[in-house]
């Protein structure tokens, strides 16, 4: 019988899976853990359908739609340690795979070669050429950047910093020029929600990225300063119209015949 700190192990170390970036994971091709296999062994029949099915339970369908580098690969992370748990095979993975896909990307699974399908090895490096970003030079990801809906400018300008870096765009050390192409590329590439930083007036002000760091800074503390502005503006009017409401309603009262 399977000891209360050996099960405490194994779902300490299931849970440092669900941490570690995906490449690091193993390969279910080249076999299962001792434990995993330990555990499909010792729930062999309906005992094994019940830990697999909670297993699975915990994943989510993968649609491939609006679905970033950073969520596939956490996504794939999430499958491989649920498979770990089960102590399943490569190639049971492969059969459960195709559920697991929807919209979009099941559409890209199903075109997919019958010899791809049942290999897990060959699976996985599609699914993340596809989705996870692997083949795609850096380059191509700087120039292809754009503002997602949950960044804000200054959060962006990181990002973006960081593929430029990655993909040795001298934004930083470069020419007068090629520093400014660095910051024209930034504003292009805004979402429209962020117009008032597109404008003309904007390009002439801002030279490098280095300005244009400082200037969004002094953007996001002032839009931070007139929220909090606002909100109290807010809370004084609406304690001023409950106290007028209640004078009015003290000289209604005082008005009126006594009964």
């Amino acid at each position: 019988m399977e000891s209360v700190s050996s099960r405490s192990s194994t779902r300490s170390r299931a849970r440092r899976d669900l941490d570690e970036d995906p490449d690091d994971l193993f390969d279910l091709d080249i076999g299962t853990s001792g434990t995993a296999a330990a555990i499909s062994t010792a729930t062999a029949g309906v005992g094994l359908t019940r830990v697999r099915l909670s297993a699975s339970s915990e994943l989510k369908e993968f649609s491939g739609r609006d679905a970033s580098e950073e969520k596939a690969r956490l996504w794939l992370n999430r499958l491989k340690s649920a498979a770990w748990r089960d102590g399943m095979t490569g190639e049971e993975v492969c059969g459960q795979f195709s559920d697991l896909m929807s919209g979009p990307a099941r559409q890209w699974y199903l075109q997919l070669p019958k010899k791809v399908k049942k290999s897990w090895t060959e699976l996985m490096e599609q699914f993340r050429v596809q989705y996870g970003g692997k083949g795609v030079s850096m380059a191509s990801r700087y120039y292809h950047a754009t503002q997602r809906p949950d960044e804000t400018p200054l959060d962006y300008l990181y990002r973006l910093n960081v593929a430029g870096l990655r993909a040795n765009i001298p934004y930083a050390n470069g020419t007068t020029e090629e520093k400014r192409e660095h910051v024209e590329h930034f504003i292009r590439t805004l979402n429209s929600q962020e117009a008032d930083l597109a404008s003309p007036f904007t390009l002439m002000e801002v030279a490098d990225s280095v300005v244009l760091e400082k200037k969004l800074r002094a953007r996001q503390r002032g839009l931070v300063h007139q929220k909090k502005t606002l909100f109290g503006s807010n809370q004084f009017r609406a304690g001023r119209d409950r106290f007028e409401a209640m004078l009015s309603h003290e000289s209604v009262e005082a008005a009126s015949p006594s009964g």
